[in-house]
């Protein structure tokens, strides 16, 4: 809805997981290995997360985490500034 209302698109190579409070912290979920499997399935390129899923991310195989460029988000700013580069 903000891309439409600032009539900007966000970058189609996009995906985002967590959830964004309404005070704008991006708060952790469960599940990141099958999340980033499936964004590359999707053709994802850029991947954003909660910070605090770092060390799940850091775990995963290299294979996974090839050629994504990803972004730990403690708040909706960071979140912003790669959806609307």
């Amino acid at each position: 809805m903000l891309s439409l209302a600032m009539d900007r698109p966000v970058r189609n190579d996009l995906a985002m997981t967590g959830e964004i409070s309404l005070t704008g912290k991006v708060i952790a979920v469960g599940g990141i290995k099958e999340k980033i499997m499936g964004a590359r399935r999707a053709g994802i390129t850029c991947v954003v997360m909660p910070a605090a899923c770092e060390r799940d991310y850091d775990e995963l195989p290299a294979y996974l985490k090839e050629g994504l460029e990803v972004h730990f988000a403690e708040d909706y700013s960071t979140v912003f500034e790669v959806a609307f580069p």
